[in-house]
């Protein structure tokens, strides 16, 4: 089960123009992706998912998303019947139901800013070393080792 979300616009574009991060995280093995874009799009998004999920770790069985009109048009609905991934909407109201994804949108923004600070236009080249950071930080997965 992944859950998907976006962040932005971020507060500076960068020099390709980018404005958006669009995020994904594992919610077993809390493992994230995220890559920046210029436009968000149902095609940006679907192929976020093909390239970033489904090619590289197999087809998840659900993907948590938002009520964005991106994963409401055709293109990712189809790409989910043609995977046979269940597409959960998380209400507005009860942002809980995709809590893991916005805790991992909230350690990036955080982590963004820290690491740029006076630097302003670069947070995408600065992406790869924070998703490094938040993959190979220890973290309780709710298992106790025997001794």
């Amino acid at each position: 089960m992944w859950g998907l979300d976006l962040i932005g616009p971020m507060p500076t574009e960068t020099k390709g123009g980018a404005k958006h991060t669009i995020v994904a995280v594992d919610y077993f093995t809390k493992w994230a992706e995220a890559e920046a874009l210029v436009h968000i799009t149902e095609a940006n998004t679907t192929n976020f998912v093909k390239k970033n999920i489904i090619y590289r770790f197999g087809i998840p069985s659900i993907i948590i998303t938002d009520n964005g009109t991106q994963f409401k048009k055709s293109k990712f609905r189809e790409m989910c019947e043609e995977y046979k991934i269940v597409n959960y909407y998380a209400s507005p109201a009860h942002p809980q139901t995709n809590g893991q994804i916005e805790a991992v949108n909230k350690v990036i923004k955080h982590t963004l800013k820290a690491k740029l600070e006076s630097r302003k236009g670069c947070w995408a080249d600065k992406l790869p070393e924070v998703l490094w950071a938040y993959r190979t930080t220890m973290r309780s997965y709710g298992h106790t080792e025997q001794l």
